[in-house]
C-alpha cells in the first residue's frame, strides 16, 4: 500500500516539474505563453526542449496586467422605517 502512495507522490512531483515552464509563463503573464506551453507539452520530454521552454518562460517579456477598477462606493442611508 505505501509503495503505491510513494509512486503516486513521485509521479505527481515529476508532473509538476514537467509542466513548470508553462506554469511560470502563465504566472508571469508572458506574451508567448501559448507557444511555451505547446513547446513544453510536445517536446518537453527531451531535456533540451524542456530547458529551452524553461528559459523562454523566465526571460519572455510579460504582458501588462489589467487592473480592475475599484467599484464606486455606494452610500446607504439608514431609513427610519420600523423605529419608534
Amino acid at each position: 500500500m505505501t509503495e503505491g502512495v510513494g509512486l503516486a507522490v513521485l509521479i505527481f512531483v515529476l508532473l509538476q516539474i514537467y509542466f513548470l515552464p508553462g506554469a511560470i509563463a502563465g504566472y508571469r503573464n508572458c506574451s508567448n505563453r501559448g507557444w511555451i506551453v505547446l513547446l513544453n507539452v510536445l517536446t518537453g520530454l527531451t531535456c533540451v526542449a524542456w530547458v529551452a521552454a524553461f528559459i523562454w518562460a523566465c526571460v519572455d517579456k510579460p504582458l501588462p496586467r489589467r487592473h480592475r477598477q475599484p467599484r464606486p462606493q455606494v452610500r446607504v442611508e439608514p431609513t427610519s422605517e420600523g423605529t419608534a
